[in-house]
């Protein structure tokens, strides 16, 4: 449940230099993002308030130790909540994977020096636009083209990450698995519904089988886990994977996995 999550908040803590005594504002917190945030914030001792949906999972997030939890679902809400929360104070970092009211509410929140860090893909704000609603430091955050264009600096940041697992300063999330090739649709029925806690996971059956039988056709295929998932199947013996996407072209650092795929 922890490199790709991990990392993607250490990047965001990094660019951000959150530190001991900083605000931190963490959307979706109970999330496998949201979650992992959470534990990283309290190990600089930073503090943290964050958004959730239903109400079990306000309860779940206030348990982690964080101080203020606000909705992820209504907009104005949120807009109207997150300064009273705050008492006024403003947040060195905002974690951002929502969209719509949640952006420029966020962003209201960030102080002087804050910076803004998008896991989002959808209504994202371009850098002019974040900078027009008076947010200096704006960055969007993809650990897949990251790691396809810097593989030594990903390899550092996993063997810090082993690390902390060693000395027992992260542990693993809380994961809902569902086998890939029986459930996926209810894996999917769960994230759509909002009731995952942590991670959702699909596990591979053993290779072989039915596994690569028949025709595949991937939605989001040319982007990052598209490549890498047609790769994997080419790989245990599927023949002509069907890529579809909405624009028809690669994601952004994609040409070396279209390559390998080729």
């Amino acid at each position: 449940t922890l490199p790709t999550v991990w990392s993607t908040v250490h990047v965001a803590f990094s660019r951000a230099a959150l530190r001991a005594g900083h605000g931190a504002l963490v959307h979706a917190t109970a999330g496998g993002i949201g979650l992992a945030a959470v534990e990283y914030a309290h190990s600089l001792r930073a503090g943290v308030a964050g958004s959730a949906g239903r109400p079990h999972k306000h309860g779940l997030v206030r348990a982690q130790g964080v101080r203020q939890v606000l909705s992820s679902r209504d907009g104005a809400a949120f807009a109207r909540g997150g300064g009273l929360a705050q008492g006024g104070r403003r947040v060195r970092l905002v974690l951002n994977s929502l969209s719509l009211d949640f952006i420029s509410a966020s962003a209201a929140l960030l102080a002087e020096g804050g910076c803004f860090e998008e896991i989002g893909k959808r209504g994202v704000w371009s850098e002019a636009r974040m900078g027009g609603a008076g947010v200096a430091a704006y960055d969007a955050v993809a650990l897949d083209s990251m790691m396809a264009a810097e593989p030594v600096w990903m390899q550092g940041v996993l063997a810090q990450l082993s690390a902390r697992l060693g000395r027992g300063a992260a542990r693993g999330l809380p994961l809902h698995a569902f086998d890939l090739a029986r459930q996926w649709e209810a894996a999917f029925r769960l994230l759509q519904g909002g009731g995952n806690v942590g991670k959702v996971v699909l596990r591979l059956g053993a290779a072989g089988g039915g596994a690569t039988a028949g025709g595949h056709l991937l939605s989001g295929g040319t982007g990052g886990l598209g490549l890498r998932t047609a790769r994997w199947l080419a790989a245990r013996g599927a023949r002509g994977p069907v890529l579809a996407s909405r624009g028809g072209t690669l994601a952004r650092g994609g040409g070396r996995e279209w390559a390998q795929l080729a």
